[in-house]
């Protein structure tokens, strides 16, 4: 819609006619996407935000009540590393941490993962734009579980929603709405004839298939969270239809191993491995489980002899490290370059072991609340309506408490990439930490659907 950029508005008064558009059909506030890296070279020596105040000034004349936003579109290839490094700052979605990322149609899911990776490590919120174009996603539905998990958003355009003709892509969509993964509705708005700047009936779609509560969060609550920097609220999904209060039980009981509970979360220090441990939720309360999943505490390997190491205070020339032994205080060395390489490799995945621990304690005490919470209404004399309107409202909490604390998750892990690779350390236990918390979430999350298909 910004116009002469790219593809979209070719001048002022395309602009201003699709702008019209768009407060005809109840819209109010616009968050413009132009392109600045597109393979097709569109608006790449164009100064975006010259553009865009001219234009906000022409919108504010005729229409007061009415606020356009800038931001854009990333285009992520093979060499996505170096388009993020490049690009990905000027993407930023108002100024936010949230970025738009579009791919070619038929990227690889390895492609897709491994950006939503790097841009979150980074510190970007990635937003997949008409997720519902990607080949290989819609060939599989697991591609796309992957990248929710990964913690990408999903925006779907409205149009194909509305009005789409191929039954596999209605068929896809419509998937992706049953199980609450759509983040956005967007326009993709692009001329007045075509791709136009509609979405009023969409929502009508929505709220009339789904509910309003769902339509609402889609087309207004997590674009205003968008904007204005904050947690957009990911739906908490049931896992399949039936006793309603029997499914959010069950999903609060996830919640409460999962909510940071994996990426070394719920280990004890020392060289033993320790378990991640489930919860089952009966009649009478919360009951542990058998432990499944395994991870160990970061270690160094073993020297030839047996040692025990002690990184001291400096009292010798900075940059010497002693190693204490058992044997007498006149035997001891002064450590090898390599040596200090590992201790000190030790030394950062320790410390940021321990913090990520510290999430487990309040966040699953977090958890715990809300799963007495969800429990209660169970016994509460109330209407059916006024105990789903609780079981919502716990459960979109409970949504937020999840994102913030993969927020969290993925903040720490990029600073302690950014502090391995500043000393030119290998950085596998990142990935490891990242790893072993979507394991928990999948294994989790698997055991629960197989307990309530037991139990129905």
């Amino acid at each position: 819609m910004l116009p002469g950029v790219d593809d979209g508005a070719n001048d002022m008064t395309v602009a201003l006619q699709m702008i019209e558009l768009a407060y005809e059909d109840g819209i109010r506030h616009i968050l413009l996407t132009p392109h600045v890296n597109h393979p097709n070279g569109y608006g790449l020596t164009i100064d975006h935000e010259a553009v865009f105040e001219a234009f906000r000034e022409e919108v504010s004349l005729i229409y007061k009540d009415l606020e356009i936003y800038l931001g854009a579109e990333l285009y992520l290839t093979k060499d996505y590393v170096a388009d993020i490094e490049k690009h990905a700052d000027r993407c930023r979605l108002n100024g936010s941490d949230y970025v738009l990322v579009e791919f070619e149609r038929l990227c690889s899911a390895e492609l897709m993962l491994n950006s939503v990776y790097e841009l979150k490590i980074r510190g970007y919120k990635p937003i997949l734009a008409h997720i519902e174009v990607y080949d290989v996603c819609r060939k599989s539905i697991e591609v796309v579980e992957k990248l929710k998990q990964e913690g990408a958003l999903l925006q779907i355009t409205g149009a194909n929603w509305l009005h789409n003709k191929d039954r596999n892509m209605h068929s896809f969509l419509k998937t992706l709405f049953e199980k609450r993964w759509i983040d956005f509705v967007a326009s993709d708005a692009h001329g007045v004839r075509r791709r136009r700047p509609l979405l009023k009936q969409a929502y009508l779609l929505t709220e009339r298939k789904f509910d309003e509560t769902y339509a609402k969060r889609l087309f207004y609550t997590n674009t205003e969270a968008v904007l204005q920097n904050k947690a957009v609220d990911r739906y908490t999904s049931t896992i399949r239809k039936g006793n309603r209060l029997k499914v959010v039980m069950i999903s609060a009981a996830v919640l409460v191993t999962l909510v940071l509970a994996a990426s070394a979360m719920s280990l004890t220090k020392g060289t033993q491995e320790v378990a991640v441990v489930e919860t089952q939720v009966s009649d009478s309360g919360l009951t542990e489980m058998t432990p499944t999943v395994d991870i160990t505490e970061p270690k160094i390997e073993p020297q030839t002899e047996p040692q025990t190491v002690v990184v001291t205070e400096p009292q010798t020339p900075v940059g010497e490290v002693i190693i204490e032994t058992d044997k007498p205080a006149e035997e001891s060395k002064v450590v090898s370059q390599e040596d200090k390489q590992n201790l000190l490799k030790l030394e950062i995945e320790t410390r940021y072991f321990d913090l990520l621990k510290g999430y487990q304690a309040e966040y699953t005490a977090i958890a715990d609340a809300y799963a007495a919470k969800l429990q209660t209404v169970r016994g509460l004399m109330i209407s059916k309506d006024e105990k789903n309107a609780l079981v919502d409202r716990y459960l979109d909490e409970l949504s937020f408490h999840e994102a913030t604390s993969d927020d969290k998750v993925y903040d720490l892990l990029y600073a302690m990439q950014n502090e391995l690779e500043a000393a030119k350390l290998d950085v596998a236990k990142v990935q490891a930490y990242r790893d072993g918390y979507h394991e928990v979430k999948t294994n989790t999350k698997s055991y629960y659907i197989d307990l309530l298909d037991v139990n129905e």
